[in-house]
């Protein structure tokens, strides 16, 4: 029989492993679990570590002032995106009425997850979103939440600091929330953004992402809906062969796409044999890059 201290050992290693820590509730008991953090319980990584295991009894055991003594009060305001991303509303709901802060990041990251109900909450509380709401809800697919963002949290935006080093790069205006699903093959979340908001317009940057991504049903989407796109000065094929999609290349070859001699240089680069091989044979810049060298 394992003794209360290798017991321990083998749950802080399993922290680092890849045994889903919500199964160690049930590996250790909470006296246990109460026992590890009298011991390791120093700074914040710990109480890190009990929420990702979804131990708020744990939380509530310690004294409010034990949890507002750290000087670290900003990194203390992360561990609700940490509760966010696993969806655990309890955590925040505690988090959140010992006073700890709680940013327009977390209802983005919240979205993200396609949390509808912690979004809910978020709003009831007064927190306000950032564009990246409706972004990260498209691109992943939660059209739920999507709906939900443009019924209520339109005029809730507010704009970050592009100069934070967490978010430090600077925003593609040009860039929308119905890229963001082309992106990602969401094809339901582009038929409903079509549909109802006509506002939204796929760019450049969308097909070349769908392109990139090797997304040949959206691709084809955007050539039966948004037909003027194909007209732009981007080189789309060039991001399909890029990673080797080569159906893709194929389908907007018929269509008239724009190529460029970097298709062949990349597609080699990546060790894509298929797509160099039927650049060479179709598309007269690959053939001009062929001679350059390119491969």
């Amino acid at each position: 029989m394992t003794t209360l201290i290798e017991r321990i050992e083998k749950f802080r290693t399993f922290l680092g492993g890849t045994i889903s820590p919500d199964s160690l509730v049930v590996y250790l008991n909470p006296d246990i679990i109460s026992i590890i953090w009298e011991e390791y319980a120093s700074n914040v990584l710990e109480i890190e570590e009990m929420i990702k295991l979804g131990v708020i009894n744990v939380l509530k055991r310690q004294p409010v002032e034990k949890l507002k003594s750290w000087k670290n009060w900003l990194y203390l305001d992360s561990l609700i995106n940490y509760a966010t991303f696993l969806g655990r509303i309890e955590e925040m709901k505690y988090l959140h009425s010992v006073g700890i802060h709680i940013f327009p990041q977390t209802f983005d990251f919240a979205s993200a997850s396609g949390n509808l109900d912690i979004v809910k909450w978020l709003y009831s509380i007064g927190i306000k979103c950032t564009i990246d709401s409706f972004n990260w809800a498209s691109k992943n697919g939660h059209l739920e939440v999507l709906k939900w963002l443009y019924e209520n949290m339109e005029n809730n935006v507010v704009t970050v600091d592009t100069s934070d080093i967490l978010i430090s790069h600077l925003r593609d205006t040009t860039i929308t929330v119905i890229d963001y699903a082309a992106q990602s093959g969401q094809i339901h979340v582009l038929n409903w953004l079509k549909k109802n908001r006509k506002d939204v317009i796929i760019s450049p940057t969308g097909m070349n992402w769908a392109s990139s991504n090797g997304h040949l049903d959206v691709i084809r989407w955007i050539y039966e809906n948004e037909p003027e796109i194909i007209f732009t000065p981007h080189n789309t094929i060039d991001f399909a062969a890029a990673n080797g999609h080569l159906k893709v290349v194929q389908y907007m070859h018929i269509h008239y796409a724009r190529c460029s001699e970097i298709a062949i240089n990349l597609a080699t680069i990546n060790d894509h044999k298929e797509v160099v091989e039927w650049l060479i044979m179709n598309r007269n810049e690959c053939k001009y890059g062929a001679n350059l060298g390119y491969i």
